[in-house]
């Protein structure tokens, strides 16, 4: 019996062994040779790094102005890091200034072809607000524009918006960007019959 027992248990010391080994080993794949080689075949343009970004988000119902009186002039402006493994995106984008001010989302993605797709949420696990982007890399790798759309609980409502990304910080270049967003506006707003008061 003794024996048999020493047995037994040098079979179950084995079996966890070999069972730790191959989750190493796998992890040790996942992490580091996978990743290296993805890096290797990579061949778009590399957008990891420190990014600014700014959102407008257009009303529901008129898909014109902002999503509410209170959060009018009040665009998003955000700090970004973006973290790439071949063509999956990860990073964290926090608000520093607008109506989101202080909240941290996690994005999840991929690059490919000039197009980063991705989503994002709160780092908050008690908040259901989820949101997806679709950006296109333009001006020689210096900028990311395109639209989002987010559900957001407090409203209960999904809402699209405009996003754009740069490299220069949000009060430099990003700030350039509002006066075409504004004129953009006015125009969809006289498409729609709605006279505008002189300023």
């Amino acid at each position: 019996m003794n024996g048999m027992s020493g047995v037994i248990v040098a079979g179950v010391i084995a079996g966890l062994i070999a069972t730790l080994i191959s989750v190493l080993f796998r992890e040790v794949w996942l992490k580091i040779v996978q990743a290296w080689y993805q890096n290797i075949l990579y061949e778009d343009a590399k957008i990891e790094g420190q990014w600014y970004g700014k959102c407008d988000y257009f009303d529901t119902e008129t898909e014109v102005g902002l999503l509410d009186i209170k959060h009018k002039e009040k665009p998003n402006y955000y700090n970004i890091q973006l973290k790439r493994i071949g063509h999956n995106i990860k990073g964290t984008m926090i608000c520093e200034r607008g109506w989101e001010e202080g909240r941290i989302y996690l994005i999840n993605g991929t690059f490919k072809n000039l197009m980063l797709t991705a989503t994002y949420e709160p780092n908050d696990k008690s908040s259901m607000e989820r949101s997806s982007m679709t950006l296109m890399l333009k001006n020689n790798g210096r900028s990311l524009k395109g639209y989002v759309s987010m559900y957001m609980d407090e409203f209960d409502s999904v809402s699209p918006g405009k996003m754009i990304w740069t490299k220069e910080h949000a009060e430099g270049h990003l700030l350039a960007e509002e006066e075409p967003i504004k004129k953009e506006k006015d125009m969809n707003i006289q498409l729609l019959g709605t006279t505008k008061e002189p300023s």
